[in-house]
């Protein structure tokens, strides 16, 4: 027992804790190891912790539904939504009074 301990480093009795203290840590036997380990906290193997992240997207819907009762957006709309459409979407806006000029001068 003694001599595989002294030319091969297997099975060595851990009796202390200098007997952990070797640099080559990556040579020592399972035996050595798990004593080193269990006693003295040295040479234990080495735990990897994975942590997963998750990304969460929300889509807020928008404020106003453009596209509902669009033919009477003149009268019936309030302003806001006149203005927020005409925005975002290009829709319900009012006439631009500069391309009526145009139109006429042009026809």
């Amino acid at each position: 027992h003694d001599l595989c301990c002294s030319f091969h480093q297997v099975g060595c009795k851990v009796d202390s804790a200098s007997d952990c203290n070797e640099d080559d840590k990556e040579g020592w036997d399972v035996v050595k190891r798990a004593s080193c380990c269990q006693r003295w906290k040295v040479g234990c193997p080495a735990t990897t912790t994975t942590t997963q992240t998750t990304t969460v997207t929300t889509t807020t819907p928008p404020p106003y539904n453009c596209m509902n009762n669009l033919r009477k957006w003149v009268t019936d709309w309030a302003p806001a939504k006149k203005a927020w459409c005409c925005q975002h979407d290009q829709i319900a806006c009012p006439p631009d009074p500069s391309k009526m000029l145009d139109a006429e001068a042009a026809g």
